[in-house]
């Protein structure tokens, strides 16, 4: 059977571009290796409504519920805290575009645990890459490349979400390390 055919077009509304025509680097990240050897893939891109919306909002990753509908924010963080949140400022889903800092769903919902899981594989890559320059056998294609931080794979298309935004409401702390590029 092999790996899924990446079509973006089945995940991505129009409206939007695909992550890749942004910058993304979807075919590099782990949270994408790891869906597509699944068959699970499927990025949850941000909701683009009106054109004047003044408000943008970003949250970490999709839940369960946001990949199963296509949609960000429509499980209980939604519900709970900024439906209500909204409300009380007389504001909508219609008035703001809400995104996530990953577009991709981690296993379990455990991003810290792949990100120790990176850090762990890129040191032993660098450890190996090493052993293999002191013995003069680095080249191109001899040297294992290092894993990157799907924060930082998913984050052109943060910045494009983003853009010309006058307010932004951001939850949590994985969509400002995103945002700010801090780690």
């Amino acid at each position: 059977l092999g790996a899924p055919v990446y079509n973006p077009g089945r995940w991505f509304r129009s409206g939007y571009p695909e992550p890749r025509e942004l910058g993304c680097r979807c075919d590099e990240c782990p949270l994408g290796e790891h869906h597509r050897q699944r068959g699970t893939w499927a990025p949850v891109p941000p909701e683009v409504n009106a054109p004047e919306e003044e408000l943008r909002v970003l949250s970490e990753m999709p839940g369960p519920t946001e990949v199963e509908q296509r949609r960000p924010l429509v499980g209980r963080s939604w519900e709970d805290v900024l439906r209500p949140a909204l409300f009380k400022q007389g504001l909508s889903r219609d008035n703001v575009r809400i995104g996530n800092a990953l577009l991709c769903r981690p296993e379990n919902q455990d991003l810290e645990r792949l990100l120790v899981d990176v850090g762990r594989e890129n040191k032993r890559r660098t450890a190996k890459n090493a052993e293999v320059s002191a013995h003069g056998g680095a080249t191109s294609g001899s040297l294992l490349p290092m894993i990157p931080d799907p924060r930082e794979c998913c984050r052109p298309q943060l910045l494009h979400t983003v853009a010309s935004a006058k307010n932004v409401l951001v939850m949590g702390a994985t969509p400002w390390r995103s945002l700010t590029g801090e780690k």
